[in-house]
């Protein structure tokens, strides 16, 4: 191919040279002819030869559209130059215009290569252009072509056809220019200079012919030769692979098409005072009607991208503004301070807010739920919104974000308030009733920090600040001193994965429960503690909310129930027979897979499944009932016991009382301590007494310290105690210790039992 197209390169050098050292209309048979016929043929096969070979349409269609033309111009030589007179138009005019349809194709085809988005506006851009020329060319040529002819039709229209032809592909590859840019690359600057070639050729033959002065052998010949060979080359040329994407505000764009436009609303404004062809006018009238119906598809495709923009700035489920739209806000706020010389001037804060236990409402009642509940809290929100500047925005999951402009630290708080007591009003959904608290973090423009991210980091840092520290509304504004405390959290999260995978740092220790009608201690409660290498014995207070926050509660619970159940088989082993209470996550409550997992578990210690006890709080009361009852109904089909944990506290309900599986509930310590100074609290004990017997549950009591506390309950008839009255929870060795005493002393009173309550005291203490 490479031989080819230097050899093509040769001719032509010949072709365009000679024409200007030989007499005029003298014919050089081996020129005219032969090395015509080697340019034309060489062009032609390599155009079709790299489309054939690349794969490649565009090509293709360009190769075809220049062996059309050769092909016409070798009839016209061996068929037609002899004849006199030579008839016009004739097949070789046919095939000569042949070309012109293929190269539009091909124009089109490469364009698509090129964008990423090819709109219907590109093809009326084309008519447009085509029209257009057509109405430009009959306003100026129409009289000398009319005039040199025999006023025939076909005569007419097949000499106004090559200029219309010609200027239409130079429109579309200006066009192209306007797409790509003014570096479209080699290869659409030999398409231009190709098409170029032919244009002014054409052109140039038209003029001379309508006066009867062309002769054979010029360098209009030569530029036809020439056109040829560009456009082959640029089949070789290297292809950019750079995608753009066609903006419809891109003026470029609108260059060709309303260009061509205005030039025919001349020509009808010029026939108003002139004499102008008709077939002039009837093409211009035709461009302008077909230039309106390119503004409407304009108008369509602006809306339509307007459209594209609103939704690329707006949350699909709540219609809030999302991500992208709030950082865009954010930083038009940014922006706007250094045009009155001072930050201070316009101050605004950001407010984040997210939802406390989401997680739980998409795992216990499923995403849909969690879905209708994230809809409700942006309403919620939108209402009390108290500026119409203020812009409340979804930034992703169940983090909420509010500009309020102009606001500083109080009248953020005071914002804060209102979302706080907007999201207080339970919301029903599939039945349940959840309410959608929030923590919520504060910074301040420019007090905490002049960039956008600066300001979403330290608005991150009082959240969680708000989370760990709640207050009423749960809300924190950012102060210096949380940068450290966040660090640290970043830092004790780590160290909590560590210590999930490691031993001996996460450990647990028991609490007893002691059978009030027997004196008998029934089982133990495990309760995990972190045995943290630097700060030492950590409570759960210390570390569980960042387990729940962090994802971790599954893979915490898994591990609690391995340690609980293999010292429950130490137990067991050496004559104590002892059931073992874990608590679950309102997660792990409506996971299918759990009562397969806690057998698999059972079966490794060899434990019997009534030896296990699965506490879990009145929360997932209100989740899903359907799920929840499968999974507790399959785990007490295994064996197993079910207990509801600090019941009381919560919102369950009766009826869930009734259709769940559940053998007995646990008395949140609330009401325990309340038995001393509360005359009231006697009676709700008593009457939740009742009503658990009446369900046909056992009552646990929790967090009794007192030994008036154990005596009321046992005669409320309450059936089983735990708390610091009789010991807090232990590691396994000083449990084991502590039973021993206990058991030691159960043949006469409990207070007899020399230093048997202290042991349990004495080891909270340390």
């Amino acid at each position: 191919m490479a031989a080819a197209g230097l050899l093509v390169l040769c001719a032509v050098f010949v072709y365009s040279v000679l024409p200007g050292v030989r007499a005029p209309g003298e014919s050089i048979g081996w020129l005219d002819n032969g090395v015509a016929n080697v340019v034309q043929v060489g062009s032609a096969l390599l155009c079709l030869g790299t489309g054939w070979r690349r794969r490649q349409w565009a090509w293709s269609m360009a190769g075809i559209g220049l062996c059309l033309w050769v092909v016409g111009d070798l009839y016209w030589q061996f068929a037609l130059a002899d004849r006199d007179p030579i008839p016009y138009p004739s097949l070789a005019d046919a095939l000569y215009l042949g070309f012109y349809p293929c190269a539009y194709v091909a124009v089109v085809l490469l364009l698509r290569q090129r964008l990423v988005r090819f709109r219907a506006s590109m093809w009326l851009d084309g008519a447009i252009g085509a029209l257009g020329t057509a109405a430009l060319v009959a306003a100026l040529a129409f009289g000398s072509i009319l005039s040199s002819t025999d006023g025939s039709p076909a005569v007419i229209a097949t000499n106004l056809a090559y200029p219309i032809g010609d200027v239409l592909l130079l429109s579309l590859v200006v066009g192209a220019f306007g797409l790509l840019g003014l570096r479209p690359g080699l290869r659409w600057w030999l398409l231009g200079a190709g098409f170029g070639c032919f244009a002014v050729a054409d052109t140039v033959y038209l003029w001379q012919t309508a006066r009867d002065t062309y002769t054979l052998g010029t360098l209009v010949d030569a530029g036809w030769a020439v056109g040829l060979l560009l456009i082959a080359l640029a089949s070789r040329a290297p292809e950019s692979r750079t995608l753009r994407e066609r903006e419809v505000r891109g003026w470029t764009v609108m260059v060709v098409p309303a260009l061509f436009a205005l030039t025919s609303l001349g020509i009808l404004a010029w026939d108003s005072g002139t004499t102008v062809p008709d077939p002039a006018v009837w093409l211009g009238a035709a461009t302008v009607a077909v230039g309106i119906a390119r503004v409407v598809l304009t108008f369509g495709e602006v809306n339509a991208l307007a459209e594209s923009r609103r939704q690329a700035r707006s949350d699909d489920l709540t219609g809030l503004m999302n991500r992208r739209g709030f950082h865009e806000h954010a930083r038009r706020l940014i922006d706007r301070a250094p045009t009155a010389g001072d930050a201070g001037e316009h101050p605004f804060a950001l407010v984040l807010l997210d939802l406390d236990r989401f997680k739980e409402v998409n795992d216990s009642l499923g995403h849909l739920a969690g879905d209708q509940l994230l809809v409700h809290v942006a309403e919620r929100l939108a209402d009390v919104l108290s500026a119409p500047q203020d812009v409340l925005a979804r930034l992703g999951g169940d983090e909420f974000a509010v500009l309020l402009d102009g606001a500083d630290a109080e009248a953020a708080l005071m914002a804060s308030r209102r979302f706080a007591g907007a999201l207080e009003v339970p919301v029903e959904i599939d039945g349940v009733r959840l309410r959608a608290d929030a923590s919520i973090g504060i910074a301040l423009y420019p007090d905490h920090g002049t960039e956008l991210d600066v300001l979403l980091e330290h608005a991150d840092i009082a959240m969680y600040a708000a989370k760990s520290t709640p207050t009423t509304a749960s809300a924190a504004v950012y102060t210096w001193d949380q940068d450290l405390a966040a660090r640290n959290r970043v830092d004790v999260l780590e160290q909590l994965r560590h210590a999930l995978t490691v031993d001996g740092e996460l450990v647990v220790h028991y609490q007893p429960k002691v059978d009030l009608h027997t004196d008998r201690v029934e089982g133990v409660e495990a309760l995990v503690r972190w045995q943290h290498p630097e700060r030492g014995l950590l409570q759960p207070d210390a570390f569980l909310p960042l387990v729940e926050e962090s994802g971790l509660v599954q893979q915490l619970t898994v591990h609690v129930l391995g340690l609980a159940l293999r010292q429950a088989q130490q137990w067991r082993e050496s004559g104590l027979d002892l059931t073992v209470a874990v608590n679950l996550s309102a997660a792990s409550v409506v996971d299918p897979g759990l009562p397969e997992l806690v057998g698999q578990l059972l079966g490794i210690t060899g434990l019997p499944s009534s030896s296990l006890v699965l506490e879990m709080t009145e929360e997932v009361l209100l989740s899903d009932r359907e799920r929840t009852r499968a999974v507790l109904a399959d785990l007490r089909d295994r064996g197993m016991r079910v207990a509801i944990d600090a019941y009381g506290t919560g919102h369950s309900s009766l009826a869930a009382l009734q259709e769940l599986p559940v053998d007995e509930l646990k008395l949140d310590a609330s009401f325990v301590h309340g038995m001393d100074d509360d005359l009231r609290a006697p009676a709700v004990v008593a009457a939740t007494v009742a009503l658990a017997h009446a369900l046909g549950l056992r009552l646990v009591a929790e967090g009794v310290e007192t030994a008036a506390a154990e005596a009321s309950l046992r005669a409320m008839g309450c059936d089983a105690a735990q708390g610091f009255h009789f010991s807090s929870a232990l590691p396994a060795e000083e449990l084991t210790l502590w039973l021993d005493i206990w058991t030691a002393g159960l043949a006469g009173p409990v207070d007899a039992v020399p230093g048997l309550r202290s042991v349990g005291r004495a080891v909270a203490g340390s």
